[in-house]
């Protein structure tokens, strides 16, 4: 989907639910062919310590639970007390259970040929370095350098590349 939006998540801690409504995109517009912006709010406010962020399996298991809401319906705030305010998200859970992933799965390993594989196998993966969630979209050799690449959840020309032999290792892939 070379023209999806990109999200930004202004002074929110929303990090990890930006990353798995874009992952829940593409998986969206591979199985059906529809382009839904999703909204990371829905994946982030239930699942947040207001103020700190979110764990990545916590919001892999509510696309799986719950689903994902369409931006339109559950608009993703860009500030943290609104992003994490409490909301009802009883009469959007129809929506939601249409977005659904049918799984999550975890993998523990810093392999970059496991890594990329699985990125090409799953159209991504979802995970963190430092203190962000991102999902990998993208892998590649860039000066004899084994490279992953996110267009992160900051707004365009945001792009981050983690190269292998990161002092910081990747976490909760």
């Amino acid at each position: 989907w070379p023209d999806m939006p990109y999200k930004n998540q202004g002074t929110t801690f929303s990090c990890v639910g930006q990353a798995w409504a874009y992952y829940k995109q593409i998986l969206q517009f591979k199985d059906t062919g529809e382009k839904a912006e999703l909204s990371a709010k829905s994946i982030y406010n239930p699942i947040a310590f207001p103020g700190k962020g979110s764990y990545i399996r916590e919001g892999g298991l509510r696309t799986v639970e719950y689903g994902v809401n369409k931006e339109s319906s559950v608009p993703s705030d860009k500030d943290e007390d609104s992003m994490t305010a409490s909301f009802n998200f009883e009469p959007f859970k129809e929506e939601a259970a249409f977005y659904k992933n049918r799984i999550t799965a975890t993998v523990n390993t810093q392999d970059f040929g496991l890594l990329s594989k699985i990125i090409y196998k799953n159209d991504g993966i979802i995970s963190g370095w430092g203190n962000h969630a991102v999902w990998f979209d993208d892998y590649g050799l860039l000066n004899g350098k084994r490279y992953l690449k996110t267009i992160n959840s900051y707004g365009p020309s945001q792009e981050l590349t983690y190269y292998e032999g990161n002092s910081l290792p990747l976490f909760s892939v």
